[in-house]
């Protein structure tokens, strides 16, 4: 399943699949997650999912992080 679709996954009625959808976006790649982390989050919020959005940035940050350009301290 692609991620666009694991993200839209985000809006279903059902609880439990959101809680899924989390775990299952945290096993993407971390370049495929860091994509669509911030479209992710933003559908959580939108809908309320503040404690969600909280567990999925607590999972995901550290992934999206690899991701993330190294600054060179001089």
């Amino acid at each position: 399943m692609s991620a666009l679709l694991l993200v839209r996954c985000l809006d279903d009625a059902d609880d439990g699949v959101r809680w899924a959808t989390v775990d299952a976006l945290a096993a993407l790649e971390p370049a495929v997650l860091a994509n669509v982390t911030l479209g992710a989050i933003d559908s959580l919020v939108r809908r309320g999912e503040l404690s969600l959005a909280r567990s999925a940035v607590s999972a995901w940050l550290p992934l999206v992080q690899e991701q993330a350009p190294r600054s060179e301290e001089h």
